[in-house]
């Protein structure tokens, strides 16, 4: 069981995720309340479901590709701890993606159940699990940003201070 243990990929996850009050609003009663609108309106997802399923699939590439990035970054910020520790984070809110990824494409194909009592529990979960999805791209959007932001900004810097002592010489 340990090869498939994704108890450090959650928890790593949850502690970047939760840090104040107002995150558990966002990030959990928020989808929890669309997705019982979905439910109590008895909102029609089952035309979207192959495009909800392969756009997933989509983006699980991608972050896959995005978490290889990440760890040429993490080799070669060994001399700035904030920028390691921003990239720790980020590597587990990607790789946690990777896993609720693959958890909604599971629930969105149980909702093609038809006659079974669990199919609108499918539908919650799925929903759910959506919604919060968009939610961490979103915060992984947020951070992508800042970090490339943030070595733009140090690139640029270490080149006017090489421009200085160029001049000088």
């Amino acid at each position: 069981m340990s090869k498939i243990n994704i108890t450090n990929i959650v928890i790593a996850h949850i502690k970047t995720q939760f840090t104040v009050t107002s995150d558990y609003l966002l990030f959990l009663l928020f989808p929890i309340l669309l997705s019982g609108l979905t439910i109590y309106f008895e909102i029609n997802i089952e035309g979207q479901i192959n495009t909800i399923i392969s756009s997933l699939s989509i983006f699980v590439g991608l972050f896959i590709n995005v978490l290889v990035l990440l760890f040429d970054m993490l080799r070669r910020s060994k001399s700035r701890p904030l920028k390691t520790e921003g990239l720790k984070e980020l590597l587990s809110n990607i790789s946690f993606s990777i896993l609720v990824s693959g958890l909604t494409i599971g629930l969105f194909l149980g909702t093609k159940f038809e006659n079974i009592p669990i199919s609108n529990s499918f539908k919650f979960l799925a929903v759910f699990f959506l919604i919060w999805l968009f939610l961490i791209i979103l915060m992984i959007l947020k951070r992508i940003f800042i970090l490339f932001t943030d070595e733009a900004n140090q690139i640029e810097k270490e080149k006017k201070e090489e421009d200085k002592l160029g001049n000088k010489n």
